[in-house]
């Protein structure tokens, strides 16, 4: 699970408005426009631009770089386009390349390896695996010990009957997330939205090159510090029905995919 509109800084979790994988304070301090996930237009995500900028990249120049994106779909729904696919050498039909149960772009974010298995591995060397970290929301190329002991998501998942009997079932929770105060991104009484994505990965037992079926969910909450929070109780439901092909994920304000937090 990732609150993609709260990105784990050193000691707390940062707002990202538009949800790109660039706090707003960076985009500011960058240049970039904290409510688009692409300020420049030119189809590559501020994100990889900032991460490439001494490629030749550049988040505020369309011009830059010299090979313009021009085939900008996402036909595998993981958040990035062909191109940017292209340039991570990732497979674009495919959510998790590398088959470690991480969608691609969340492993370029967060600036593990997209294209080989390093789950077990600790990339910033804090004593906690890069897998943890990302199933946590901590980042995994920094060491973050205060997130990680004071705001680290908790879950809990247990088996549950079938009424068909012929599936494995599972019931979950998870708890403590975090929610920021991010800008109105949709206009007047957008402010405080987060976008909450629960992703799962259907795949064979036996088989650890087998990249699985993806399902993503998203539930959207809203707070407003110091004390303004829909749903006021923190909790929100997902059933089975409110998982959806991660191609036909639609974060936007009408016709949104996401849970609104409702309470039952």
């Amino acid at each position: 699970m990732t609150n993609v509109s709260a990105f784990p800084g050193g000691d707390q979790y940062l707002p990202d408005s538009d949800g790109d994988g660039v706090d707003d304070n960076t985009e500011m301090r960058e240049g970039t426009d904290p409510l688009l996930s692409d300020s420049d237009h030119d189809g590559y995500q501020d994100f990889i631009e900032l991460k490439r900028i001494s490629g030749g990249f550049d988040p505020r120049d369309a011009s830059r770089p010299d090979e313009p994106c021009t085939e900008r779909q996402d036909s595998d729904g993981d958040g990035l386009r062909f191109c940017e696919e292209a340039l991570y050498k990732t497979d674009d039909k495919l959510v998790d390349t590398d088959a470690d149960g991480f969608p691609d772009r969340m492993e370029i974010l967060m600036g593990t390896d997209p294209l080989r298995n390093d789950t077990m591995e600790d990339l910033d060397s804090d004593g906690r695996r890069n897998s943890d970290e990302l199933l946590f929301h901590t980042h995994p190329s920094r060491a973050d010990e205060r997130l990680w002991d004071d705001r680290r998501y908790w879950y809990e998942m247990w088996s549950v009957a079938d009424e068909l009997q012929d599936r494995q079932c599972y019931g979950f929770e998870i708890r403590h997330l975090t929610l920021v105060t991010t800008k109105d991104r949709d206009g007047p009484g957008s402010r405080g939205h987060n976008d909450i994505l629960l992703w799962f990965d259907q795949s064979s037992y036996d088989d650890p090159l087998d990249p699985g079926r993806f399902k993503v969910a998203c539930a959207r909450a809203q707070y407003i510090a110091p004390d303004y929070k829909i749903p006021p109780r923190g909790q929100v439901t997902l059933t089975n029905e409110d998982f959806v092909d991660p191609a036909y994920l639609d974060l936007s304000f009408s016709g949104s995919s996401c849970i609104s937090g409702e309470e039952d």
